[in-house]
């Protein structure tokens, strides 16, 4: 569900969401991680975080997150700096890039225990499974 509804970008944000939600293998899912998929909502965002730069040697990444959630609120919030940045010729790679994180920051809601690394490879995980969910 989208909480940002005065955002010129509903459509994209949707589009994002509904593609990464697919990925889900929801009859793995136990009864209480079905709910909270069911509660999770979604939106822009344009926090600190989602602005701040990220430095990787004397290479500056501008913004340093593609996204963030809140497994407490239920809510995933997708940067728009990072969109506005990415906006180029390559937004097949940026599109992409927000699916994973949407699956990513899904994962962290659905399994809070799980540090980074856990969250990374069970994203990578569902990504690779060829049992897309179509009927999501």
């Amino acid at each position: 569900m989208i909480t940002d509804d005065m955002s010129p970008n509903r459509t994209l944000l949707n589009l994002i969401y509904g593609d990464a939600s697919r990925y889900i293998p929801t009859n793995e899912l136990t009864e209480e991680q079905l709910e909270k998929l069911d509660n999770i909502t979604y939106r822009w965002c344009n926090c600190k975080s989602c602005k701040r730069p990220l430095k990787i040697g004397a290479v500056t990444v501008v913004p340093q997150w593609a996204g963030h959630a809140n497994a407490k609120t239920l809510t995933i919030r997708l940067s728009k700096p990072f969109l506005k940045q990415n906006t180029n010729p390559t937004v097949a790679i940026t599109l992409s890039t927000f699916v994973h994180t949407v699956l990513h920051e899904i994962i962290h809601i659905l399994f809070p225990e799980f540090n980074e690394e856990q969250t990374e490879k069970k994203t990578r995980e569902w990504m690779s499974n060829p049992k897309f969910q179509l009927n999501s």
